[in-house]
């Protein structure tokens, strides 16, 4: 798993140059070297749709950020993602495009700030865990395949 260094990041960012770090992971080994990137607690706000580049990744940890948003393209190009965590952040809304991320079985969405669900989570067929406890959660959309069990 590749882990981006917090400084790495930030001179990236203080550079406003995207294709700096996606040069660095790609020089790790690309596709063939690494299937995950973790880029939890980061701090971050934004996400760049550089990130799409990594279309070899199963797993994506952005957990424990300060995410709010998600750009709409950012899933569009990542067709092996099995394993997905926005948990501990800001989420209002979950983009409708997580519905391309057709490879995916695990979900936390946990500890956000969601107050429904997109109806495109009914494609993602694949789904074995969905954890989104503690959130703002209030409705589901009618057209969705999931069930949601009290305990």
């Amino acid at each position: 798993m590749v882990r981006m260094q917090d400084e790495e990041y930030w001179d990236a960012i203080e550079r406003e140059d995207d294709s700096q770090w996606t040069q660095q992971f790609r020089s790790t080994g690309g596709p063939q070297g690494w299937s995950a990137l973790d880029m939890s607690n980061m701090g971050l706000r934004t996400l760049s749709l550089e990130l799409r580049s990594f279309s070899h990744l199963t797993a994506l940890f952005l957990n424990n950020n300060r995410l709010t948003w998600l750009p709409d393209a950012i899933f569009s190009g990542m067709p092996s993602l099995s394993t997905l965590d926005l948990s501990f952040n800001l989420l209002v809304v979950i983009p409708a495009a997580i519905g391309a991320l057709v490879m995916l079985e695990k979900l936390n969405l946990q500890e956000n700030r969601l107050s429904e669900l997109p109806v495109e989570l009914g494609r993602l067929f694949h789904l074995q865990s969905w954890i989104c406890k503690a959130t703002l959660l209030v409705r589901l959309c009618s057209q969705s395949r999931i069930k949601v069990r009290k305990r």
